[in-house]
């Protein structure tokens, strides 16, 4: 199963990290609780410490470089056309990279907080000017509060040319049915990229 899980991704991406991941069908803790942690007050924060106009034109063209290296698309058009989906899309920075890159975005979070610095960063956008013309229309970046875990949802059946999950999948409390629904949402001939937790387990032998 897992062969054939990898077979279907672009590339799998493993950070170590010392926070436990849940097991596999336990339910998600509240927020605030063990094991958790208000990341949509912690990316409301980082949007809000965005000074200025130069400031976002720094961290956008950072993430767009990191967007054309994970997805293998190099070029002012390689993402034009494409449909491009955020899950976990936390202060909204990949979702307007790949926007203005030139794909329509679909950008989905479970928690409010989340959802509201996308949305936030999206009026900063806005009001700057480092996309002109068509960018920036609601119509082709589609923010919405969502679980991976219930994708049925907020998908309507439609598939993705491009699916980012950068560190979200495993803080969803079921991870490998996070994964099976993420790649259920990837075209045939589309694109994954994710990246995931990974701990270390230690034998008493």
């Amino acid at each position: 199963m897992i062969a054939s899980i990898a077979s279907k991704l672009l590339v799998l991406v493993a950070a170590v990290h010392p926070q436990k991941m849940f097991a596999e069908g336990s339910e998600q803790p509240p927020v605030g609780s063990v094991g958790t942690f208000d990341f949509g007050a912690n990316w409301r924060e980082y949007v809000d410490l965005i000074r200025d106009e130069s400031d976002l034109s720094i961290r956008l063209a950072i993430s767009k470089e990191q967007l054309q290296q994970d997805f293998g698309l190099v070029g002012p058009d390689a993402f034009r056309g494409r449909n491009f989906l955020d899950i976990g899309c936390g202060s909204g920075i990949h979702s307007l990279a790949a926007y203005s890159l030139g794909a329509s975005v679909f950008s989905i979070d479970a928690l409010n907080g989340s959802v509201d610095s996308t949305v936030l960063l999206r009026e900063k956008m806005t009001r700057g000017r480092e996309c002109q013309g068509e960018c920036l229309s609601h119509q082709s970046w589609h923010i919405q509060q969502g679980s991976i875990l219930e994708p049925y949802a907020w998908a309507k059946g439609e598939r993705f040319d491009l699916v980012y999950a950068w560190g979200s999948l495993h803080h969803t409390g079921s991870t490998w049915h996070a994964l099976k629904n993420t790649i259920q949402l990837v075209k045939p001939a589309g694109r994954l990229f994710l990246a995931l937790y990974a701990h270390e387990l230690y034998s008493d032998a």
